[in-house]
């Protein structure tokens, strides 16, 4: 059965061209006006919609906008004369396929069509994360396998989808999140698009945010068996170390660690019956007493923090020796397994997706570098029960730290909130809210609610006139 297509173009030799040279293998049906097309459009399934971008009346813009918005489907490829690497991001960040300049290569779009439909694409992992690649194609509507192939080792992979949901990872014997979570680890590989025929029982239940967080956290464990990882960390420092504590302490708090401050070592000694520890670092003049604590209850490394030394000063064994960037290196290998980010990388809204889906019980902390403000997220069983950010509470405090483009999520161990300022209701309000304003971050255009809204009614009026 041949797909259809639709080709939108007030030149009508163009419209003849791509409908004679694409007519041996599609149905093809041609439009000069933007408004019949849209006619069209909605009496009719097209597999994919060629467009111009510079046409009268409505524009490919404001053609492709409204396709976003009321075709989601839609495939959508765009032509045009004005070949500027400006205008193919923009057609691109807002829902086409593919962009080709004018004058047209008509055997091009025919090849590029059925590459889309049959043999499929092929791409490299060093080039796009596995994370965006299977979510990019869970969006597709589509039935196929992704075969992934490490070049560095002998991982070879098979991720099945169907339509928009997952059904089975494979790898080797490993499967699902297992799978995953080896997949993961490859930095250097190729993904081909396949078809498949026979019966795959589907074997993920979860949505995708979920399995990935599980297979994140196996990936770190997987892979680093043989590093010990710390979560509680202690700092005991004598006054004339304040300078080495204070730049200690802001350096741990932007990492995933649970940090305690003493004041001093008999302190620690009357709360490490009580206090779980894996690490504590200390200067010269505390060394010694907490040295005779670890002897005495054997529950933590020490970390001795000099300004210089020469490696063979101490052949201790209760101790380890380092300079302070020596020190913010191995803390870094040695990280908590805890889920931690920038918020550069991973939108805010995403993390809420993730935790929703994962139905977790736990506080992420948020730091705005620009605004050097800090707020706290509280979730419990997936739900969003309160939040804070500076002065702000629930409501307010969430949209705000929704609305951060740059800073650091850390991932905290659960405690009870002052208050529960978060309702389901208030909750989905808030993120209709966040989602209309949404802009595309890869174009120059910011197409708001009211953009949207006035290219919905110059449409409604052009179809009625």
């Amino acid at each position: 059965m041949k797909e259809n297509i639709l080709v939108v173009d007030d030149d009508i030799v163009i419209c003849k061209i791509l409908e004679v040279g694409l007519s041996d293998l599609f149905n093809v049906t041609t439009s000069t006006s933007p408004i019949d097309a849209i006619r069209l459009i909605k009496d009719n399934n097209y597999s994919f919609i060629i467009t111009d971008f510079n046409m009268p009346d409505i524009n490919g813009f404001e053609l492709i906008v409204w396709l976003k918005y009321n075709m989601k489907k839609s495939r959508v490829i765009v032509m045009t004369s004005f070949n500027t690497d400006d205008i193919k991001k923009l057609v691109l960040s807002i829902g086409a396929i593919k962009f080709f300049s004018k004058p047209l290569n008509v055997k091009e779009i025919k090849q590029f069509i059925l590459d889309y439909l049959d043999s499929g694409f092929e791409g490299s992992i060093s080039n796009l994360e596995i994370n965006e690649l299977i979510q990019s194609y869970l969006f597709q509507n589509k039935k196929l396998r992704l075969n992934i192939i490490d070049n560095k080792s002998d991982i070879k992979a098979n991720i099945y989808i169907e339509n928009d949901e997952l059904i089975k990872i494979e790898v080797g014997n490993e499967k699902n999140e297992a799978a995953l979570a080896k997949i993961m680890s490859i930095d250097d590989g190729i993904f081909v698009e396949d078809k498949y025929d026979k019966k795959i029982e589907k074997e993920i239940n979860i949505p995708y945010q979920g399995l990935s967080m599980q297979a994140a956290y196996l990936k770190d464990t997987m892979f680093a068996k043989d590093i010990k990882y710390f979560k509680n960390i202690a700092l005991v420092f004598s006054d004339s170390s304040e300078r080495l504590k204070v730049i200690l302490k802001k350096a741990l708090s932007m990492q995933n660690f649970y940090l305690t401050i003493f004041e001093n070592v008999e302190e620690l000694e009357s709360l490490i019956k009580l206090t779980k520890l894996d690490l504590i670092i200390t200067d010269d003049l505390c060394i010694d007493k907490v040295t005779k604590v670890k002897e005495k209850y054997n529950k933590f490394d020490i970390a001795l923090v000099k300004d210089n030394y020469e490696e063979d000063v101490n052949k201790s064994t209760n101790f380890k020796i380092f300079t302070l960037p020596d020190l913010l290196t191995y803390l870094k290998d040695n990280r908590s397994v805890g889920l931690s980010g920038s918020l550069k990388n991973i939108k805010f809204f995403d993390l809420l997706q993730l935790i929703s889906s994962s139905y977790q019980t736990k506080i992420f902390e948020i730091k705005n570098f620009k605004e050097k403000l800090a707020g706290k997220v509280y979730f419990q069983k997936g739900k969003v029960v309160h939040c804070e950010y500076n002065s702000l509470v629930g409501d307010n405090a969430l949209y705000e730290i929704i609305s951060i483009k740059k800073g650091i999520f850390i991932e905290k161990s659960w405690s009870e909130p002052s208050q529960y300022s978060i309702s389901q209701k208030s909750m989905n309000n808030l993120l209709i809210q966040y989602m209309k304003g949404l802009s595309s971050e890869n174009s120059s255009f910011n197409f708001d609610e009211k953009v949207l809204l006035s290219i919905e009614e110059k449409i409604s009026s052009e179809l009625k006139a």
